[in-house]
């Protein structure tokens, strides 16, 4: 399943289709991006039962697949060469620390860069769909 945001409006991804959440769940699930995570599993349930897409999928109408997180945590200094460029000793815990959610941007959006010296980095983001504290290393998958 690729859950993405088109244009303000939560949609499925099939190859080179999308379908819009709030037309295929008949309103079930409203075109907030947002919304499919206040009820994560009914939200998996529906979408796997959605098995084609009825628009075309254009790439330059894709935002910030999730445009108002809750929290945004980042790790930083987690890799060796990351490390190396930046002059520092690989650290035996990664800093972690946490961004605004408006410093997310979608593949197309401008981002203005404001100084002489700027860092860009690129990340991964991961969406925990199911409540967790507390989990066991060994159980996190």
């Amino acid at each position: 399943m690729k859950l993405a945001n088109v244009q303000g409006r939560a949609a499925l991804v099939f190859d080179d289709a999308i379908a819009d959440v709030a037309k295929a769940s008949g309103g079930r699930f409203g075109p907030d991006p947002m919304n499919v995570f206040e009820n994560w599993t009914a939200f998996v349930d529906f979408a796997h039962g959605v098995s084609a897409g009825d628009a075309p999928l254009v790439e330059t109408q894709l935002r910030c697949p999730v445009p108002n997180p809750r929290q945004v945590f980042a790790i930083g200094i987690n890799y060796h060469s990351h490390a190396e460029e930046s002059g520092m000793a690989v650290p035996e815990v990664p800093a972690t620390f946490t961004k605004f959610p408006a410093s997310l941007a979608g593949p197309f959006d401008d981002v203005e860069i404001v100084g002489d010296t700027v860092d860009w980095e690129v990340e991964l983001v991961a969406v925990l769909g199911t409540r967790a504290d507390r989990v066991a290393e060994a159980d996190a998958w």
